[in-house]
């Protein structure tokens, strides 16, 4: 009996590492934070896929780096008070919500980031729930 619990102990200790391993390898290094000035945003390439990179000046965030109107790179457009502005057609989306400012049913999907020790960490496995 003793041996069983044992065993199962070590078990749970191997899925609990393993679980922790996964949920720190989904964080991505993309960019240094000195390299991101406030107001401005900047392109992240996770896998082939792009992501906008915003510094509103007091948070730094994370929106899909396609704009849904025409597929428009976001992280060539601008910030201006919150919202990030497509080049191509000017649509406008908020910086931490990922609202477009036309239309509140149609948003940007967001991202997790992270800032630690002066670097940009974002998850790109999953978009954040939608809080309505």
């Amino acid at each position: 009996m003793r041996r069983l619990v044992n065993a199962g102990t070590r078990l749970l200790a191997s899925v609990s590492r393993l679980v922790q391993t996964r949920i720190s390898m989904a964080f991505v290094k993309v960019a240094k934070l000195a390299d991101l000035p406030p107001g401005q945003v900047m392109e992240a390439t996770v896998d082939g896929r792009y992501f906008a990179v915003c510094n509103t000046g007091s948070e730094i965030t994370c929106l899909d780096g396609e704009c849904a109107c025409t597929g428009g790179p976001l992280s060539q457009g601008t910030l201006r008070d919150g919202l990030v502005i497509c080049p191509w057609h000017g649509w406008r989306y908020d910086c931490k919500t990922g609202v477009c400012a036309y239309d509140a049913d149609m948003r940007q999907a967001m991202f997790p980031v992270k800032v630690e020790d002066g670097e940009i960490w974002i998850d790109a496995s999953q978009p954040l729930e939608v809080v309505r």
